[in-house]
This record gives structure tokens, C-alpha cells and sequence, in this order.
């Protein structure tokens, strides 16, 4: 009776309500999820009375379709929003990306672990994820003070050594938080 319950065979009788009560230990630390017991139930060292979780980084399973799929790759990076916690992102990593495609929505579920820093997210919740592919055109953004007009043209100076720049002229898109997104044909490559 001590191995199992931890009390003492022996104990002297005590006239409390809580004299019926044995405590149980968990083997580890975290959040009770499930509780398997009631007052008054009886159980055996085969008997889950509780399941404890570690809610600091949670799995989501997201529902993506073939062409998705087949864009991603393990430790791609998701955003993930949900509509129970409003205005809070997080970023995940892909770290499986499944077996089988359900047979009647044919759809794939993607694993992503989330860290869960705040302690807002809970198993169950309903998710969004939003995936970077790297599908994306390279774009380089340039401070407007860094723009220049010579001779009626848009130009950067680019630095080929500590004292030593070249005039690289640009074409500029638009305007991106204060700053110019240059084309891609010709963005400066800081080369002669």
C-alpha cells in the first residue's frame, strides 16, 4: 500500500472528511486535460486517472490541398491566427506533411508546431494557417532618403569599398512603408 499510494499502512485514523482522500502524484509536470475519475471510483495502477499536457508548444493539423502541398516542405514556416485570440499571429514550423489524402475531402493534413509563449492557445481551438511558399520575386527595398536625382534620373550610390561607391541608376515601384521597392531588372547588385 505505501509503493502504490504513498501513504503509510499504518496511519492513525483521523475523524476529517479528508481522511478518505489519497493524494495521487503525477510522474510529471504540466496542465490536467482530462480527468478520468470521480469521487468514490475505484482504480488500478492500469487506470488513467488524469492526462497531463505540457501546453507550451502545441500541434496544429492543417487541411491542404494537392498543388499547396506540394509547394511545402518540412520546417517551412506557417502564420497561424485564431478567431478566439484576436489580434495575436504565431509562427510555426511545418513538421510533417502527411501520409495519406482523406478520401472523400482530398485534402492532406499538415503537421505545425507552434510555440505557445503566452499561454492564450488550448488543444481543440480552430486555426488558420497561412503558408510561405517562396513563390515570391525577390524584391530589394531602398530608403526614399537614399534615392537621388542625377541628370533627371533615379540613382543609388553603392558602396564597392569603404571609400569607394558607384552610381547605379534605379527604377523605382512603389512605395512601401516609407520605402522605394526597386524593380527586379534593376535592382543594384553592388558589383562593377
Amino acid at each position: 500500500m505505501e509503493k502504490i499510494l504513498g501513504i503509510k499502512a499504518d496511519a492513525p485514523a483521523n475523524d476529517s472528511d479528508d481522511a478518505d482522500l489519497i493524494p495521487i502524484k503525477a510522474p510529471a509536470g504540466g496542465r490536467i486535460l482530462q480527468k478520468n475519475v470521480t469521487p468514490g471510483s475505484t482504480i488500478s495502477t492500469s487506470t488513467d486517472a488524469f492526462v497531463i499536457g505540457d501546453l507550451s508548444q502545441l500541434w496544429m493539423l492543417a487541411s491542404v490541398d494537392a498543388v499547396t502541398l506540394s509547394k511545402l516542405r518540412l520546417t517551412h514556416t506557417a502564420t497561424v491566427t485564431l478567431p478566439d485570440v484576436p489580434d495575436a499571429t504565431y509562427t510555426g514550423k511545418i513538421t510533417n506533411l502527411g501520409q495519406e489524402f482523406d478520401p472523400v475531402t482530398r485534402l492532406m493534413q499538415v503537421r505545425i508546431e507552434i510555440r505557445n509563449p503566452d499561454n492564450r492557445l488550448r488543444p481543440e481551438m480552430l486555426a488558420s494557417a497561412e503558408f510561405a511558399t517562396g513563390a515570391g520575386i525577390p524584391t530589394v527595398l531602398v530608403s526614399q532618403e537614399a534615392i537621388q536625382q542625377v541628370n533627371g534620373q533615379d540613382v543609388v550610390f553603392v558602396r564597392l569599398a569603404a571609400d569607394r561607391f558607384k552610381v547605379q541608376t534605379v527604377q523605382t515601384g512603389e512605395n512601401v512603408r516609407g520605402n522605394a521597392l526597386l524593380e527586379p531588372s534593376l535592382s543594384p547588385s553592388g558589383r562593377e
